[in-house]
């Protein structure tokens, strides 16, 4: 039994785990090592499609079932099985449709289970599409997406995004999960999925007891997880993350998990 067995950490990836320029530091890297070799588990915790996280399969070390599209999808890289998956109702996706009507000129991104539907692509879409080294087909519409979506991302300029969440709000009030994961993403769920939700599913799967499992965020889809948990954020966090968290971290740029780490060694060797 070492140090770690028995504890999950969950993390974020773009702005916690890593860094601003896409990367997972070499402090980082041997922190998490070191941690998993004395039992640790460690997941991924995103907001990212399945597709957008396999290029990071090589970079991330995570040794345990990845939680993505914030608690919608549980995958199983190592052994290729999908353990958890909620597809948006009916109502939801009425929701994206109103909306697309309602605002003629934002971009869209709709998420399958394996595949990226851009829907109006712009420059900030495409932007963003870089960032995380995704791909996507074109729709002009959504009526032209067909499948089972999991997520649908208005990829736009802040400005036209909060107008888009201001609407939300209004129409649908909590019957939908709408946050931001970053100034030029808002992200469209049922409501009830989220990363929080995502992380104890897992722990459960795992065996994990709740109380050895350990968040770190910096955004509002990382929210839900970080209130169930013992939480900790980067300092580059926003500030209602740095309000709701447990523990501030050193910025995402200066091994934020690995002072994460560091922390929990004194924990457990207390």
């Amino acid at each position: 039994m070492g140090l770690f067995s028995g504890v999950l950490i969950a993390t974020d990836l773009d702005g916690t785990l890593l860094n601003k320029k896409g990367e997972v530091s070499l402090q980082n890297r041997r922190a998490i090592e070191a941690f998993q070799a004395e039992g640790g588990q460690l997941a991924m915790a995103t907001g990212r499609s399945k597709t957008s996280v396999t290029h990071l399969l090589g970079v991330v070390p995570a040794n345990a079932p990845a939680i993505l599209a914030n608690g919608g999808v549980l995958f199983d890289f190592d052994r290729q099985k999908l353990l958890h998956l909620e597809v948006m109702s009916a109502e939801t996706v009425g929701a994206a449709f109103e909306a697309e009507a309602a605002f003629p000129g934002v971009g869209m991104e709709v998420h399958l289970l394996d595949a990226n539907i851009a829907v109006r692509r712009n420059d900030v879409l495409n932007r963003h599409m870089d960032i995380v080294r995704s791909t996507a087909t074109d729709a002009g519409s959504l009526a032209g997406v067909g499948g089972d979506w999991v997520k649908v991302l208005f990829v736009d300029e802040y400005e036209l995004l909060i107008q888009i969440k201001a609407w939300m709000d209004e129409h649908y009030g909590d019957r939908v999960e709408c946050v931001f994961s970053n100034r030029f993403l808002l992200e469209l769920q049922n409501k009830g999925v989220d990363k929080g939700k995502g992380v104890l599913l897992l722990a459960d799967l795992l065996g994990i007891r709740h109380e050895h499992v350990y968040t770190v965020g910096d955004n509002q889809n990382d929210l839900p997880m970080l209130r169930v948990a013992e939480s900790f954020a980067p300092a580059n966090a926003t500030e209602e993350v740095k309000e709701t968290v447990g523990h501030l971290l050193p910025h995402c740029d200066e091994n934020a998990i690995a002072a994460m780490i560091d922390l929990l060694r004194e924990k457990y060797h207390a």
